[in-house]
């Protein structure tokens, strides 16, 4: 669980950055 919750919480991150760059 731990190890999945994790990698969901990167993934966020890593969207989050994108659109940061790519939105603005």
């Amino acid at each position: 669980m731990n190890k999945v919750y994790i990698l969901e919480t990167e993934y966020q991150s890593f969207c989050v950055a994108c659109i940061k760059c790519i939105g603005m």
